[in-house]
């Protein structure tokens, strides 16, 4: 009898070989899997600006190109990506703070408000800076230009944001380097892979004919509760 048992169990050994096999492996697929998912939530939310601004930093940067053609609006005379920059601009400082805007749900609000503007026109750019920021809990300081770049990054590290402009063009600026005299320029119309363009502060905006434009206008913007920034690639 007890030889019988033997063979018995015996027997069993490679069924339960089998099953050990079985259920780790599985559980490891398992893992593996929740592991993966919970990954690409973390980096889903590692970008969200609505949660990041509530931690009393501003978030990661979100690029809107005032070209892409679904941001174009049929309700003006000229296309967002040939006068857009206004809205896609406002539409980025936007979204990094938190109060996630596309540029044209952004373009509709200037629309309505009359600061759209087509072609060289005086820019009403300033009136919607100094008008929608505030009444949307921000923090709006004018610099003088050219930037002060040591100033400029002082404002950077506190969390703010730069909007700029040259006489034909909007953009914003999330970084400065003093030492090289420029800064890390979000040109809505500079519409590369990286979403950014180093640019000299004695040239902030240089045309696709190669024409240099000097400095018209800047403000630092900065959602109320903000006191320093994260990291922006």
């Amino acid at each position: 009898m007890l030889e019988k048992n033997r063979l018995i169990h015996k027997a069993y050994i490679p069924f339960l070989v089998a099953l050990l096999l079985f259920v780790s492996f599985g559980a490891g697929s398992v893992f593996a899997q929740q592991y993966k998912s919970e990954s690409n939530q973390v980096k889903t939310r590692v970008g969200n600006p609505a949660e990041d601004a509530t931690t009393g930093q501003a978030g990661k940067f979100t690029f809107y190109c005032q070209a892409d053609p679904q941001w174009n609006s049929p309700n003006y005379n000229c296309a967002m990506k040939d006068a857009g920059c206004g809205p896609t601009s406002m539409a980025m400082v936007l979204t990094y703070f938190g109060n996630t805007m596309n540029p044209q749900e952004v373009d509709q609000i200037f629309g309505s408000r009359k600061w759209r503007t087509c072609g060289n026109n005086e820019s009403l750019m300033p009136a919607a800076i100094q008008t929608l920021l505030p009444e949307k809990g921000y923090d709006v300081e004018a610099l003088s230009v050219p930037l002060n770049l040591t100033k400029a990054k002082e404002y950077i590290e506190k969390g703010y944001l730069i909007i700029g402009s040259v006489s034909i063009h909007i953009f914003v600026i999330d970084e400065v380097y003093p030492e090289r005299n420029a800064f890390r320029q979000r040109d809505p119309i500079t519409c590369n892979a990286q979403g950014w363009i180093e640019r000299k502060n004695d040239a902030p905006w240089v045309g696709a004919s190669g024409t240099r434009f000097p400095w018209y206008y800047a403000f630092a913007v900065r959602k109320k509760g903000i006191t320093s920034r994260l990291s922006q690639e």
